[in-house]
């Protein structure tokens, strides 16, 4: 019987996964990159021994990760994505039919195409909306301005954490442009907490919502919402319905809702995210 165990950053604890099937394992000088199968949550996608992706409940993550900024956006029309792998992100993307051009900034190639090929009903084939780009971020983004509608930024790369990058992703977005950022676990407060203030520095009305974990007991994910204009804040429940209305694929969504989104919004104070 083999299980296999997540690096956690507590390591009084562990989690440990009943593998029913190994899918996929290599290593070399920059990547760990593992697939396993468990009999109850479907493939998992693991990258340098941490959980990427669990893919019985993915959409719960995807879900909230892109509809909640972009039906905050009055009408999203070029939007950029940029993490390792897709996580399921631009598939939530592309239901939305006003939005004709999508750039996908990936800083690991050898993880996107594992992760494209071994969960290919999570992935978009032959969209020609969307430029994939293997590149840095701060170099590529800063041959754009005034241009994406919405950034989502889904890495951990520090790099991405910093001033100068946010002042080149304000310039690269449009007059209403919202940026998104998957932050991590709302226990580690301090960590969101910094990245709000270093919002402040460039963006208006940065906010926290806070969305599903399936990798950690008792936990959610912080999500750090900015813009140059709106406050997400402040949006009504009817201004979302109406939008949500609007949406074709509405009824294929399994966990996003306007009603969800703004439970989101609320976050117990047992996080002590200021």
């Amino acid at each position: 019987m083999k299980y296999f165990y997540e690096k956690l950053a507590d390591d009084s604890l562990k989690i440990g996964y009943k593998v029913k099937k190994d899918i996929y394992s290599k290593k070399n000088k920059n990547n760990k990159i593992e697939v396993v199968e468990n009999a109850l949550l479907g493939k998992i996608f693991v990258l340098n021994s941490e959980i990427s992706l669990i893919e019985k409940y993915e959409f719960a993550f995807s879900e909230m990760v892109v509809h909640s900024i972009m039906f905050s956006h009055p009408k999203p029309e070029k939007v950029l994505l940029i993490g390792e792998i897709d996580r399921g992100i631009l598939k939530e993307i592309v239901k939305h039919k006003n939005v004709n051009e999508i750039y996908f900034i990936s800083s690991n190639k050898e993880a996107k195409e594992v992760f494209q090929k071994n969960f290919s009903n999570l992935t978009v084939k032959d969209e020609v909306k969307i430029k994939t780009v293997f590149d840095d971020s701060l170099e590529y983004i800063n041959n754009f301005e005034d241009y994406f509608d919405v950034i989502i930024i889904d890495s951990k790369e520090a790099n991405l954490r910093k001033k100068d990058f946010l002042k080149s992703a304000f310039k690269a977005l449009t007059r209403e442009g919202m940026i998104s950022l998957v932050s991590g676990s709302l226990k580690r407060a301090s960590d969101i907490n910094n990245e709000v203030k270093l919002f402040k520095t460039v963006f208006r009305y940065p906010t926290v919502i806070r969305i599903p974990s399936t990798q950690e007991i008792f936990s959610d994910l912080g999500v750090v919402l900015a813009s140059k204009k709106i406050n997400v804040s402040e949006i009504s429940l009817r201004t979302l319905i109406s939008r949500f209305k609007q949406f074709k694929e509405a009824k294929n969504l399994k966990y996003y809702s306007p009603e969800i989104y703004l439970s989101s919004l609320v976050i117990p104070k047992f996080y002590d995210i200021k």
